[in-house]
């Protein structure tokens, strides 16, 4: 089983920072997951939350702000101001190397009016081929978008809700599915077995303690998205 450094190293940097990012290369994960959004004037930007209060104290929507006023924000990590700084696309391609997997969920808002996930892709692929990254979300919308501008593209379906017939469900969107990422509450060895059986690799998410690890590896998952990476690489 391979283990994915969700937002990097985030249990000792500042997630998807380059501090972060540069922490867990140096572990050698089979794949770093990252989140992007579009700021105000169009910069793609590496930040998880819609909101960016949590990790700098300004209390507003990525998406109002220009990517300037995100560069100028300070980041906080464990209540002290680091010297880290939002990143955006091109900076997180110069930080990690072609030859390591990424995976980049897309965080677009249902009300944002612009699906921008066709342009972010066109970007992506001048920088990387589709056997390089997993383009994945909990807007399948984006998905089926994303699907549209090239059929090699390796999808990941994230949810965080039990389904009631996965496979089915997997079947019956119109883009082809490459890999399943569930919240770690809703994974099974039943639920594994029948993903792997209709041809799907399993990821979830977020498996950090060992509690977890354990029932994941006892369901057969194919790689789990761990804040962790370091504790599990010396296992």
């Amino acid at each position: 089983m391979e283990l994915i450094a969700h937002r990097g190293l985030p249990l000792l940097y500042p997630e998807n920072t380059e501090a972060s990012l540069k922490a867990a290369l140096e572990l050698k994960p089979a794949q770093i997951e990252v989140d992007v959004q579009r700021s105000k004037d169009g910069v793609y930007t590496i930040f998880h939350d819609f909101n960016i209060k949590r990790m700098t104290g300004i209390d507003e929507k990525l998406r109002n702000l220009t990517f300037s006023q995100l560069k100028s924000a300070p980041i906080y990590f464990e209540g002290k101001k680091t010297d880290q700084r939002i990143l955006n696309l091109d900076e997180l391609f110069d930080i990690i190397p072609s030859n390591v997997l990424l995976n980049i969920e897309i965080k677009r808002e249902t009300e944002e009016e612009y699906c921008w996930e066709k342009e972010l892709v066109e970007l992506i692929l001048k920088q990387r081929n589709p056997n390089q990254f997993v383009l994945s979300s909990l807007n399948h919308e984006c998905l089926m978008h994303a699907w549209e501008v090239s059929h090699e593209l390796k999808l990941g379906l994230a949810t965080e809700a039990m389904l009631i017939d996965t496979v089915s469900y997997l079947k019956s969107l119109p883009f082809e599915v490459y890999s399943y990422h569930p919240c770690i509450d809703y994974v099974s060895k039943a639920e594994v077995k029948k993903l792997h059986d209709a041809g799907y690799k399993v990821f979830p998410w977020a498996v950090d303690s060992d509690a977890d690890m354990e029932k994941m590896v006892n369901a057969g998952v194919d790689a789990v998205m761990t804040n962790d990476t370091g504790k599990f690489t010396r296992r």
